[in-house]
């Protein structure tokens, strides 16, 4: 890996499989809600809830993750506390079994998500400067080609055990 003024370079493919994931994941919810209306036992409206936490964990992981940025030297060693720590709640996501514990868990994820997009970004920027454009657009592509596959991994997972939520474990 070379450095630019003490900056690890971007490993664009790691960056644009992370962007592929972070579609699935993101777009996975929607399928997945019924099961997760059953699991804390709630309603639609109930359920509901969980999109504010994911919002607030969403806008705080981006601003924090910034800040953070600017502090430390080297943006891959955030982005490894980030993806073991978001792994970590994902893997946990079939047993939440309360509106509170689901929050927390939508919290937990749409904050690492959006702290590693923040990061992936950043880094791309810092080493492509102004020639970022393609390496940007093809990153929001791939995160599209991830979110229109996240239905089709819900379906595969349903068939194979009868609960779509187990597709937070791909």
């Amino acid at each position: 890996m070379t450095e630019k003024e003490g900056i690890p370079q971007a490993p664009f493919y790691l960056y644009s499989f992370l962007a592929v994931l972070f579609g699935v994941l993101n777009a996975v919810t929607g399928p997945v809600i019924p099961e997760f209306e059953q699991q804390a036992n709630v309603g639609a409206a109930g359920i509901g809830e969980v999109f504010a936490y994911r919002g607030f964990g969403s806008m705080t992981g981006g601003l924090v993750t910034g800040f953070i940025l600017d502090a430390v030297p080297n943006p891959h060693s955030v982005l490894i506390v980030l993806l073991v720590v978001k792994a970590a709640v994902e893997l946990t996501m079939p047993w939440g079994d309360s509106l509170a514990l689901l929050g927390a868990q939508f919290f937990t994820i749409a904050f690492c998500a959006n702290a590693i997009a923040t990061v992936t970004c950043t880094s791309v920027a810092w080493t492509y400067g102004k020639l970022m454009g393609l390496q940007m657009n093809i990153m929001n592509a791939v995160f599209g080609i991830g979110a229109a596959t996240a239905p089709m991994l819900c379906a595969v997972f349903r068939h194979l055990d009868s609960r779509a939520v187990f597709s937070y474990w791909a």
